[in-house]
């Protein structure tokens, strides 16, 4: 539609005036290697959904991995308390074994 709108411009306009058809011919040409309007922002926006779209799964990624070391400090901290009650039952022992 692009091209056909572009030729019947430019043979309406110089239709009446002699010496003008070479824009006729020059215009069909610029008509064939006419590219599609918006193409580049057509990608621009590929590339930006794309993008969000590798964010996004980084982010759930990264959420997922501070669930899991959320859990292993969780789990850390409960042996190391039960490790100090150990030590201390330990050296309690110790010394009143000593003392007898």
């Amino acid at each position: 539609m692009h091209k056909i709108a572009l030729q019947l411009t430019l043979a309406t306009i110089t239709a009446g005036q002699p010496g003008y058809h070479h824009l006729i011919a020059s215009g069909s040409v610029a008509a064939a290697t006419y590219r599609v309007p918006g193409l580049g922002a057509l990608l621009l926006l590929l590339l930006a959904v794309l993008f969000i779209g590798a964010l996004s799964s980084a982010a759930s990624a990264a959420r997922g991995l501070a669930m899991v070391l959320s859990e292993l400090l969780r789990v850390v901290g409960a042996v190391v308390s039960v490790m100090f009650t150990v030590v201390i039952v330990l050296v309690i022992a110790v010394a009143y074994l000593l003392h007898h």
